[in-house]
């Protein structure tokens, strides 16, 4: 086995807590907080901890315990002595700002930690020590490259193994390193489902990717110009969709695949929205100088958002200004037959004529 002296420079400044911070510290790391609470006789599903209690601890021992990050431990400013052996911690950074904590109180031998890395990629060995500038050893199995000062690369797909640790202190790590190459998904063409008119709902049916475990992605298409904010798996066709044609593109991703993405066919152009008219009737004597009035709202009318117009006729002519929900009946209205005509419109939507017939007006 070769061996390797590292200097590794990467840092972590943790912002001391504000004295409006400092009655109450959470832990990062949930298997921390319960070595924590057990050491000061709490409830294990304790979250919460006071800052004097932790500042009143002295000594910690938290071996074997599952525990990856130690954010939160820094709040434990009285530490003499720390175990943390037989963990999966990477990052001791935390530990530089507790000032009464000597090298030769920390015991944090054994940590393994799974590591994945890409073949043929270059990778930084995932280590934060105590301190900036900590000297660390290494050692790798035959297959892993190291390129100065700690980036390695696996040449070919498989599993492989890097012993680090620090010279100075009780701090090593054994890394269990998965070299694995990009893979691709089975994509299928995606399909669209849904009536191609305004107002109705176009849903994309992805179909069945391999794996399964691809996290999907969707934007929405008019004519070949995404469309802004149209990223639901679901597309409600708009009055800017009139006449033009609609596809979707199916985005997947996943860890260690190629994202893939593909694009359905075309729908056919888009039609316009049919406009279901709400209940209308018509009240009112037909006789001269009676009123005769429309009764309907947009609210009973789909889409409720119509603008409703009136026009009224007299044996088949409109009658000029008679554009209104009521009319009164004059004297040239008589021995006639008059009708009103009353239209919901909607941009993108057919219009909606209903014709409503008060028959042969009769003179007093």
């Amino acid at each position: 086995m070769a061996l390797l002296s590292v200097v590794l420079t990467a840092g972590l400044s943790v912002a001391a807590p504000t004295a409006a911070q400092a009655a109450s510290v959470q832990f990062a790391d949930a298997k921390l907080a319960t070595c924590v609470a057990q050491h000061l006789s709490l409830d294990p599903g304790t979250t919460s901890f006071d800052s004097s209690d932790l500042a009143a601890i002295t000594s910690l021992d938290c071996k074997d315990k599952g525990i990856a990050d130690l954010t939160g431990i820094e709040a434990l400013t009285g530490l003499t002595s720390l175990d943390i052996s037989g963990n999966k911690v990477t990052d001791l950074a935390a530990l530089e700002q507790i000032d009464s904590l000597p090298l030769s109180g920390l015991a944090a031998s054994g940590q393994e930690v799974d590591w994945r890395i890409k073949v043929g990629t270059y990778n930084d060995l995932p280590i934060n020590p105590w301190f900036d500038g900590d000297v660390f050893g290494a050692k790798w199995t035959k297959g892993l490259t190291r390129k100065v000062p700690w980036l390695f690369k696996a040449d070919k797909a498989g599993q492989y193994a890097i012993i680090a640790g620090a010279q100075d202190y009780d701090f090593d790590i054994y890394f269990t390193v998965t070299a694995y190459t990009i893979k691709s998904f089975s994509a299928p063409t995606p399909k669209i489902t849904g009536t191609v008119a305004v107002g109705k709902t176009l849903t994309a049916k992805p179909g069945t990717w391999k794996p399964s475990t691809a996290v999907l992605s969707y934007q929405w298409f008019r004519s070949g110009k995404a469309i802004s904010g149209a990223t639901a798996q679901t597309y409600t066709l708009t009055k800017s969709d009139l006449g033009k044609k609609m596809t979707v593109k199916v985005t997947g991703k996943q860890n260690e695949y190629k994202t893939a993405t593909v694009t359905s066919k075309a729908t056919g152009k888009v039609k316009a929205g049919t406009i279901v008219a709400g209940k209308v009737t018509l009240n009112g004597k037909a006789q001269v100088g009676q009123v005769m009035t429309v009764a309907t709202s947009a609210a009973d009318w789909s889409p409720n958002s119509v603008a409703l117009s009136y026009q009224w006729y007299r044996a088949g002519k409109a009658v000029k200004g008679a554009k209104s929900a009521s009319y009164t009946l004059t004297a040239a209205d008589v021995k006639k037959k008059v009708s009103v005509k009353v239209s919901g419109a909607l941009g993108g939507y057919t219009t909606r004529v209903i014709t409503l017939n008060a028959g042969v007006i009769a003179g007093l």
